[in-house]
């Protein structure tokens, strides 16, 4: 796939660490999550806190004003 917000979404699924969302965004060619973006910064949170429910994570995203995951 070519979709990151994809890709993010199996990593959250499937409770994978930091580093390897990192390693399999950069296996698909893609940006690795970068904690100065603040939309980054609230996954890498997210990431960090183990959360593996999508729902918890958009809300997340939801309260600070940003775009759910796709």
């Amino acid at each position: 796939t070519t979709q990151r917000e994809y890709i993010l979404r199996i990593c959250f699924a499937a409770g994978v660490s930091c580093d390897e969302v990192q390693h399999l965004l950069q296996l698909y060619g893609m940006a690795p999550l970068y904690p100065r973006i603040p939309r980054d910064a609230v996954l890498l949170n997210a990431i960090a806190n183990h959360m593996t429910e999508l729902a918890q994570v958009d809300a997340l995203l939801r309260d600070a004003d940003m775009e759910p995951l796709r």
